[in-house]
């Protein structure tokens, strides 16, 4: 989930979550994930790995939007590998990016 619903350019957007197993008890600390960011266009602008805390299978990621970053609904996704290496979704979500404040000289 991300921490805001709504970013400005240029501000960081923090992606945190917890995965658990089918008993709901935290997942093996060595489960890999990553994060995937695309912008309004449905452009991919991040795909990177996030960090997992070993002990309680949570995740954290944390992104600084461009500054020229398209204002709009952006989604974010985090994605797992099964045992065949192929890519899972165990989560996603959507966050807005407004306009860039103009400050008048």
């Amino acid at each position: 989930m991300a921490d805001l619903n709504i970013y400005r350019p240029g501000e960081t957007i923090e992606i945190t979550g917890t995965i658990t197993n089918s008993s709901n008890a935290a997942a093996n600390p060595t489960v890999s994930t990553k994060v995937r960011i695309a912008d309004t266009l449905g452009t991919v602008k991040v795909e990177a790995t996030a960090m997992t805390n070993e002990a309680t299978g949570s995740y954290y990621y944390a992104h600084d939007l461009p500054v020229a970053a398209i204002p709009g609904e952006w989604t974010y996704e985090v994605i797992t590998t099964d045992g065949d290496n192929s890519d899972v979704s165990i989560g996603s979500g959507t966050f807005i990016v407004k306009a860039r404040a103009i400050t008048p000289v």
